[in-house]
């Protein structure tokens, strides 16, 4: 999968992540190998970077909003 990248968002740390989606996919063989739970990251696009990095910047806003929302929560 040549220049393909994944955007990944954590609910645990409601934040997001692009890596290239052979080194996410190597993490998952990894932990499917060694029975592991892997952390809270799930796929939400997959595509070139440039357009991972534009669906990330889309919704940023929502990221916001659930930060906010935690910390109003929390206090």
């Amino acid at each position: 999968m040549t220049d393909q990248w994944v955007l990944l968002w954590s609910k645990r740390q409601n934040c997001l992540h692009i890596e290239p989606v052979d080194n996410w996919l190597g993490k998952n063989r990894v932990a499917y190998r060694d029975e592991a739970t892997l952390a809270d990251y799930h796929p939400i696009y997959i595509g070139a970077k440039e357009v991972c990095q534009q669906t990330a910047d889309s919704v940023r806003s929502t990221i916001t909003a659930r930060e906010t929302q935690r910390v109003q929560v929390a206090a």
